[in-house]
């Protein structure tokens, strides 16, 4: 059980690896201060401003790489075709083009992908599929028997990609067509059906 220190920001959890928890959407950080910056998405709150064409950011660092777009910097170069990059992710997603580096894999068809972003857009083909429909369900029925603070510690790849909320169609045949929300903010994760309303 979590004691609330400050009713409008955090409570403390009795997690040691992620103590600070959102008092809004639950979600817990290891750090006090990622949570708030986190706060400021439900705050609104952006107090980074550019001076070039007055934009505004809720953290300095976002500022700092969007300041790049103005003064065309790109500090960070490929090793193998020397093309130059504003952010050290895009230069690290890039590289894999040349390593052939594939960390990401469908755990339906094993398939392979270069980005996490990839993957997700893949899964949506096996909707439907026996495979992945079962996968599901065997994890419904897990989150069922789990007991309030009680973990799932491995799930499958698939669901530790998804997006923290993903709305899959479901298709049922000649049934009317079903969503099922994967909820993945938890540690405990959540599978679901929700009727379609606009099939009424």
């Amino acid at each position: 059980m979590s004691t609330q220190t400050s009713p409008k920001k955090m409570t403390i959890t009795n997690d040691q690896q992620k103590p600070f928890q959102c008092a809004i959407c639950e979600k817990a950080f290891r750090q006090l201060s990622t949570l708030t910056n986190h706060f400021k998405i439900h705050t609104g709150e952006k107090p980074f401003k550019c001076s070039t064409c007055d934009k505004k950011f809720r953290q300095s660092s976002t500022l700092t790489n969007h300041s790049k777009i103005h003064t065309g910097e790109k500090p960070f170069c490929c090793n193998f075709c020397h093309k130059p990059f504003r952010q050290l992710s895009t230069l690290t997603n890039h590289q894999k083009i040349h390593t052939g580096e594939k960390p990401f894999e469908c755990a339906v068809c094993k398939k392979q992908f270069r980005q996490s972003s990839t993957l997700n857009n893949h899964i949506k083909i096996h909707v439907g599929d026996k495979p992945f429909m079962q996968e599901m369900q065997e994890l419904q029925n897990l989150h069922n028997q789990q007991q309030q603070g009680d973990h799932i510690l491995v799930m499958s790849n698939h669901l530790q990609t998804l997006k923290t909320e993903a709305d899959l169609i479901v298709d049922n045949g000649d049934q009317p067509a079903q969503h099922i929300v994967v909820q993945m903010e938890h540690p405990t994760a959540k599978a679901d059906p929700v009727k379609d309303e606009t099939s009424t």
